[in-house]
């Protein structure tokens, strides 16, 4: 009896050893994080990016601050109240366009629709006018938006609690490998790494991350 117990001890650990080992092993495991609920039961280490695409609804992103470095902002609506730009409050109650280089800084996306940005830059076109600065590299705004785009967001989580839309999981070659539709699913995105778009009313990420689940 001890000798076939001490045997399937033996056995499990072997099995685990190739499982961890081998190539084919480790795409085995690996497809535990492709199961909303299951990735978190296997952990082993640094994982693969792949590319993904989530639309969503505008709304699951209410609340939601996107911390960005060297990233490049553009958005267009309706300005409220004053821009501060390079330490002049410049009046533009109505519609304008703000396109900052090398950005970085918060853009809060309100719980009333508006984008409310506090970020520093090297260069601002307001409304197609470039402005320089010359010591204060502040930008403050709050805009309602119609189009926004944000470049090169890093994101070590997304969390969103209820989204309405679609989620993608590309192959290498660019096609197709998962497609979800959600539907006031919960989504958790690990590792974001890409661009954010709003267009119409949903917001767009396109990008890569290491994980995505979502949940009911």
């Amino acid at each position: 009896m001890r000798i076939k117990i001490v045997l399937t001890i033996l056995l499990i650990i072997v099995v685990a050893s190739l499982l961890v080992i081998t190539p084919s092993g480790r795409n085995l495991i690996g497809n535990l994080d492709t199961l909303p609920g299951l990735s978190s039961l296997v952990n082993l280490g640094p994982k693969e990016y792949f590319q993904m695409q989530l639309v969503a609804n505008k709304e699951a992103f209410s609340g939601k601050t996107f911390e960005i470095t060297n990233s490049t902002l553009q958005i267009s609506g309706l300005c409220v109240g004053f821009v501060y730009v390079f330490g002049a409050n410049i009046e533009k109650d109505g519609t304008c366009t703000i396109i900052a280089e090398d950005a970085k800084g918060k853009v809060e996306y309100s719980s009333i629709g508006t984008m409310e940005g506090s970020i520093e830059t090297r260069q601002v076109s307001l409304d197609n006018s470039v402005v320089i600065p010359s010591g204060d590299k502040r930008v403050r705004f709050t805009v309602v938006p119609s189009d926004m785009y944000l470049s090169n967001y890093n994101s070590n989580s997304v969390s969103l609690p209820s989204v309405v839309g679609e989620i993608k999981k590309f192959k290498v070659d660019g096609t197709d490998d998962q497609v979800k539709v959600l539907s006031a699913e919960k989504v958790e995105i690990q590792n974001y790494l890409g661009n954010v778009r709003l267009s119409f009313n949903n917001l767009i990420l396109s990008g890569f991350a290491t994980k995505v689940n979502w949940f009911s």
